[in-house]
């Protein structure tokens, strides 16, 4: 069963998170990500399956962040993110989020919870890679 709950920096140190992103330093950037703007848990079963929440960067804007749980996968953990991130929609004019170009479960995730595709980024980030920028505009 899912339960929707208030994020936790401490969340993020158990997840196996799908794109290997998180690791050392997770709970610092779980600090960051509760101060930034409105965020949430869903927990499957009493353990972490995605966090998630929205960097406000102006009155209506804002960037979507997510850690997905490798294990905990499924598509009612999906349709539970999915509903944080309706609810969050009334709050802004547009919420983006960007995932690697080419990565069919990020692309697909985000189609999912109700992004539309906007463009690619060319060498974007740390890593210089090229990004696919969604977003849900209302």
């Amino acid at each position: 069963m899912n339960e929707v709950v208030e994020f936790e920096p401490m969340h993020l140190t158990g997840i196996v998170d799908i794109e290997g992103l998180l690791g050392v330093g997770s709970f610092i950037q779980g600090l960051a990500h509760k101060q930034l703007g409105e965020s949430a848990t869903v927990m499957v079963d009493g353990k972490v399956g995605a966090c998630g929440g929205i960097h406000r960067f102006w009155p209506g804007s804002g960037e979507a962040w997510m850690s997905i749980s490798a294990d905990k996968v499924s598509p009612s953990l999906m349709k539970s993110v999915r509903v944080c991130f309706d609810r969050w929609m009334e709050n802004y004019s547009r919420i983006q989020a960007v995932t690697r170009t080419g990565w069919i479960e990020g692309e697909r995730t985000l189609l999912f919870l109700g992004f539309k595709f906007e463009s690619v980024l060319i060498k974007f980030g740390p890593n210089s890679i090229d990004k696919s920028l969604y977003a849900r505009i209302r």
